[in-house]
């Protein structure tokens, strides 16, 4: 476990995923879609996450066949899509690490306080897009969101962590 995930259990922070779809919005690389549920003390609250193709690994006996095909050794059967490999359990999926929630919330926390041009520089983004504002917009609610989970001074602890 990293330095960031001890602090986390340390604090008693606690995480549940639930795996919700494939987002086939850019077809040359499909994002697995979460809601991570984070818990401290008395609160939850809920976030959207996504895991790359990274995140998956073949079961066993399970073959790959071409781009979009997946075929079981032992009981003969194909999946051609792969929502339908993750439904059959020929590909499975690992929930998302604490750490790597918290680090990407981190890094969310830092739209807030920020001016959207300011923001856009930091980052590389087009300040003349309404896509980088939506991205924008959605770092600062999630912000909004881990400060009032968690508070300033945790929040700002755990960004001095390297991860």
């Amino acid at each position: 476990m990293s330095e960031l995930g001890d602090k986390l259990d340390a604090l008693g922070i606690t995480i549940k995923s639930n795996w919700l779809y494939v987002d086939f919005t850019d077809i040359n690389y499909p994002v697995d879609k979460w809601i991570c549920s984070l818990s401290f003390e008395d609160k939850t609250e809920s976030f959207e996450f996504q895991t790359g193709y990274g995140h998956r690994r073949l079961a066993h006996r399970v073959k790959k066949e071409g781009s979009r095909k997946w075929y079981h050794h032992l009981y003969h059967y194909y999946a051609s899509s792969v929502k339908e490999a993750i439904d059959k359990n020929f590909l499975l999926v690992s929930d998302p690490k604490i750490e790597d929630v918290v680090s990407s919330l981190l890094s969310d926390c830092s739209a807030k306080g920020e001016t959207f041009h300011n923001w856009c520089s930091d980052f590389g983004m087009n300040n003349d897009s309404i896509h980088s504002q939506n991205i924008y917009l959605a770092c600062q609610k999630n912000a909004d969101k881990l400060y009032h989970l968690l508070g300033s001074s945790i929040i700002a602890e755990l960004s001095t962590i390297e991860y």
